[in-house]
């Protein structure tokens, strides 16, 4: 025959559903939130890298010509980085022996940041501007 059961064993059941749900936004949270850092922080590690590789071609032809924005640009594209959110502050070239060579590289980016209120994990979004730099360097290029 059937087997009665209690009212508080019946109730169980769901208040193990109410607790996951509860519970579940302050476990997500951290998650998130460490996510989103980490697309910023690969964004920068991507500007980092292209102001690198031109400062170090800045030093050998004594600037930063149009063949090396080209290069910084398609390096930045390749990276899902649109070239619209760039600006360049450069040395151009020519810059003569053993005078300095400079690059500094930002982009507009959207800063994401999540917060736990009464309606559960909220996303907030901000634009702001990444910038790397400026890099400084002695021109090499000896004429």
């Amino acid at each position: 025959m059937g087997q009665k059961r209690s009212l508080a064993e019946a109730n169980r059941g769901s208040a193990e559903i109410v607790a996951v749900i509860l519970i579940l936004p302050l476990l997500l949270l951290p998650l998130f939130s460490m996510a989103a850092q980490w697309f910023n922080l690969n964004q920068y590690d991507i500007l980092r890298q292209c102001a690198n590789q031109a400062i170090l071609s800045m030093e050998i032809e004594g600037g930063l010509t149009a063949a090396g924005k080209v290069r910084i640009y398609e390096a930045l594209a390749e990276k899902n980085i649109a070239a619209e959110g760039v600006h360049l502050d450069y040395t151009p070239y020519p810059a003569a022996y053993g005078q300095p060579v400079k690059i500094k590289i930002s982009c507009n980016y959207q800063a994401v940041a999540y917060s736990l209120g009464l309606g559960g994990l909220t996303k907030n979004v901000e634009d702001k501007i990444m910038v790397y730099g400026p890099v400084v360097s002695l021109s090499k290029r000896y004429q």
